[in-house]
């Protein structure tokens, strides 16, 4: 069937003709809420009888609320001494016969259904003005749809007075009041929280059964009669109730398919918007909530509000009571009464729990997979997977699949690494090449003592005081280098320098003694401290002040270093004299330096890196420990392909 256009009244079947004639004059008189004052103290001292005639019995007091086909009024019985709720059927639908006899139908039903829930009818007749009418108990007390918008606004009073278990344990009460229904042959129809009354002393009242069905009078399968004068059957097609609490089969109009279930389903989007304090369907277009309905809504309370942890065990009931096929739900409101009572006296149903868990734990082993594929989609599919997981270990806390998904999600290392990640790991990696900037002041400044130290030997060149210089530049460069925060090309550019030290340094023993191991301590001092980006530019570098000076001298354009002959190879001296008894002893200075401080640099870093491996490892031990033992297979850390090898290779040896 199509859905309906327009807006439609939702708390009546009778809004398409209202007219304003009451019985009694509604302006006159004020409305005020159903939490009205209690009733006055027991009076015993009124008139007789005789001095009473029936159209002087009730006086109007006040308007407690009005519907499409009639009106209630707060009125005193002044035969008894009481008050008492009065609903006066509108006059313009007297000549209605569907109508009349939906309202006099309506009296006989409420009251035959004698039930501390269901709120007893004391007369029903017609007045003189012809305006039908019946009168029942006063009621007092809050409406559950009051109490829900109360505490969804947070009201520090409601949520006081009303507790989770104070409302499910009078929600349970209602199931089995509709039960009572049920078992008399009525269907209610039109349940939801604004027909259901909590009163200040534990009393429960299902109200309007204006729209109740009598289940197959003709076959004799129920205890209520009614006036066959006015009985009225519903068309096929007819849409009856609230949408947001109707059942698909009752929104589509299948009447022969209306039974207990119908019931049910209203009672289990009662009972989610209880929970979540929202409603099943939300509360959008007339349309939105025909097409949820057919189609189908997630009754699962714990997913629409999981800042209210809301336990297993009330989202499988409020599950199967919405499900859309009314054989899957509840067959009885008072099964699920009963499902209600076993939560509420901390019977946990395992089976239960272990199916949530069982299908968390699929969905977080599915989203684990996708993470490890990689993907633009990776980290949210991380995210699934971990709330997956601790979901179906709140379920299940021994849940071997959970734990094992939970383990990899842990331990796993991506191959690309995220964003959030990239930016700590570059905060933290700046840390550490700082600290190698710093080592590397300490190179340089090694080099310019070196030089200082060469000054006995005899200065033969300003080229000496030019080198001189530039490694005090060097070492200057160096130190600013060593401050910045982020100083990669810094480091770049003060490495450059070096190289061209390192060039001039070939006008002092040439290119080939002392220039090589300095060039290679400098290589490997940037490629273990500075920023990876740059190595290949470093070794470049380093390779060119060693190559360079050699295709200079080679081409003439600088003076030779060396002369060669058969029997060896002579070092010119350029820039120093080179004393038979000084030069060795500096020889072996420079080459002790040579060894030691590349190597100081380098078991610095190894230190470093040491750290840092036992601490990764630390954290991944601590990890692993805290894990049950049936996950520790699945969280320990794969060896590297290389030791694999290793390890395979005897084993094949073995089998050979």
């Amino acid at each position: 069937m199509g859905v309906p256009q327009g807006p439609v009244e939702a708390d009546s079947l009778f809004d398409d003709a209202r007219k304003t004639q009451p019985f009694f004059r509604a302006a006159d008189v004020p409305r005020p809420s159903y939490s009205s004052l209690p009733p006055a103290s027991v009076n015993v001292a009124l008139g007789s009888l005789d001095e009473l005639q029936t159209a002087q019995r009730y006086e109007v007091k006040e308007l407690l609320g009005e519907g499409g086909m009639g009106e209630v009024f707060l009125s005193t019985d002044r035969l008894i001494g009481r008050d008492v709720a009065v609903k006066v059927m509108r006059a313009e639908y007297m000549e209605n016969h569907e109508v009349r006899a939906r309202f006099e139908r309506e009296a006989r039903v409420q009251g035959q259904l004698e039930h501390p829930a269901v709120v007893p009818v004391y007369d029903l007749g017609i007045q003189e003005n012809g305006e039908a009418f019946f009168t029942m108990k006063r009621v007092h007390g809050e409406t559950l749809e009051d109490i829900i918008d109360g505490l969804a606004e947070g009201d520090p009073e409601l949520s006081a007075k009303y507790s989770l278990r104070r409302l499910l344990s009078a929600f349970s009460n209602v199931c089995l009041a509709i039960a009572f229904a049920h078992a008399r042959g009525v269907l209610h129809r039109d349940l939801k929280p604004g027909n259901i009354m909590l009163g200040a002393y534990g009393e429960v009242h299902v109200l309007d059964w204006g729209l109740s069905k009598i289940m197959n009078p003709e076959a004799g399968q129920t205890s209520i009669t009614t006036d066959p004068r006015f009985a009225t059957k519903t068309a096929v097609g007819q849409i009856l109730g609230t949408p947001g609490y109707m059942a698909p089969e009752q929104m589509r109009g299948e009447i022969e398919a209306q039974g207990p279930a119908t019931d049910v389903y209203a009672l289990g989007a009662i009972l989610f918007e209880l929970v979540t304090l929202e409603g099943l369907h939300g509360r959008p277009t007339l349309q939105a909530l025909f097409k949820s309905t057919l189609d189908g809504a997630d009754a699962r309370a714990s997913v629409r509000a999981p800042h209210r942890n809301i336990p297993p065990e009330l989202d499988a009931i409020c599950v199967r009571a919405t499900e859309l096929d009314p054989k899957a739900r509840y067959q009885t409101t008072r099964e699920m009464h009963e499902a209600l009572e076993r939560f509420l006296d901390g019977d946990r149903d395992l089976e239960r729990r272990r199916a949530f868990a069982s299908a968390h734990a699929e969905e977080a082993e599915r989203a684990a997979g996708a993470f490890a594929r990689g993907g633009a989609q990776a980290m949210a599919a991380r995210e699934t997977a971990l709330q997956n997981a601790l979901a179906a270990l709140a379920f299940d806390p021994h849940s071997a699949p959970a734990l094992e998904t939970l383990a990899r999600l842990l331990l796993f290392v991506p191959g690309e690494m995220p964003p959030e990640a990239r930016q700590e790991f570059d905060t933290s990696r700046s840390a550490v090449s700082r600290a190698g900037r710093r080592a590397m002041v300490i190179a340089y400044a090694c080099w310019l003592a070196g030089m200082l130290l060469a000054m006995p030997l005899g200065i033969r060149s300003v080229s000496y005081w030019v080198v001189i210089g530039l490694m005090v530049l060097l070492v200057g460069g160096a130190v600013w280098a060593a401050r910045r925060p982020a100083g990669a090309r810094a480091a770049l550019a003060v490495h450059a320098l070096a190289a061209v030290v390192m060039g001039l340094l070939s006008l002092w023993m040439g290119p080939f003694v002392i220039v090589p191991a300095l060039a290679a301590s400098h290589a490997i001092g940037f490629v273990v401290q500075g920023d990876r980006r740059y190595h290949a530019h470093a070794i470049t570098v380093n390779v060119l002040a060693i190559a360079v000076p050699v295709l200079l001298q080679t081409l003439g354009i600088l003076p030779p270093s060396y002369e060669f002959q058969q029997a060896g190879m002579t070092v010119i001296a350029r820039m120093t004299g080179f004393p038979p008894l000084i030069t060795p002893a500096f020889l072996l200075i420079m080459s002790v330096a040579m060894v030691v401080v590349p190597a100081w640099m380098i078991q610095r870093a190894r230190a470093r890196t040491e750290e840092l491996e036992r601490r990764l490892f630390m954290h991944s031990w601590n990890l692993r420990h805290l894990l049950p033992n049936a996950a520790r297979s699945a969280a320990a850390i794969p060896a590297p392909a290389v030791d694999r090898q290793r390890a395979a290779r005897p084993a094949r040896a073995r089998k050979r």
